[in-house]
């Protein structure tokens, strides 16, 4: 869900224009942060740190810059995210590294928040295992099909401050967003190709064993 956003009456109009301009981020390090350095040389032979002026700053001072002009295009937290997504009288879509990687892939971006286990656990009883990840899985299309209901009793701690925001975080779930509930070969590959590109730009040293660290349980 964490996309670049610039105000409705921005001149910015794709992700390369923002060479030599003020790019707000919450976080230098973060895992998202650093995937959009890739994904930015990839696709715009856009060196972020080199051709950008970047601006770290908490996430809601972010949008307050944003707002008044003195950064002209945002990556922010994805609660921060999703308030701009939920305004768009106010603020525009510049770039979606998802949708990016779905056009070059076929598949989603999975850059986040994986759920991992110690190998001798799951050896120890597969099935325990598989019965954990189809649980997840399960839960997360239960989501989709009722944020309303999880909205009621968890928004507040999700960072939903209003009834739009509600409703872009819905049509975000609905739409195949935000949990991944589907991990295959196809996924894989994609999530591989990433990797590869990653180390081309520098941001890792090496790209590790996909048939080490790709576990499928079936």
């Amino acid at each position: 869900m964490q996309d670049i956003w610039v105000r409705k009456d921005s001149p910015l109009k794709k992700f390369g224009d923002l060479k030599g301009k003020r790019f707000g981020v919450w976080s230098r390090g973060a895992g998202a942060t650093r995937t959009l350095e890739a994904l930015a040389i990839d696709g715009f032979k856009l060196d972020l740190n080199r051709d950008t002026q970047t601006i770290e700053i908490a996430g809601p001072a972010l949008m307050a810059l944003l707002d008044k002009g003195e950064v002209d295009a945002m990556f922010n937290l994805s609660s921060l995210s999703i308030a701009a997504a939920s305004q768009p009288d106010k603020y525009r879509l510049l770039f979606s590294p998802d949708e990016y990687w779905k056009e070059k892939t076929g598949a989603p971006l999975v850059w986040s928040a994986p759920t991992i286990a110690w190998k001798d656990w799951i050896d120890e009883d597969r099935q325990r295992a598989k019965n954990l990840v189809d649980a997840l899985h399960e839960s997360w299309q239960w989501l989709r099909q009722n944020s309303d209901k999880a909205v009621e009793k968890y928004g507040k701690l999700a960072g939903v401050q209003n009834a739009a925001e509600a409703a872009t975080l819905k049509k975000m779930l609905q739409g195949g967003g935000i949990f991944l509930d589907k991990w295959d070969p196809k996924i894989i590959d994609a999530q591989w190709k990433f990797l590869d590109l990653a180390k081309q730009a520098g941001i890792i040293k090496a790209v590790p064993a996909k048939d080490k660290y790709t576990l499928v349980l079936r």
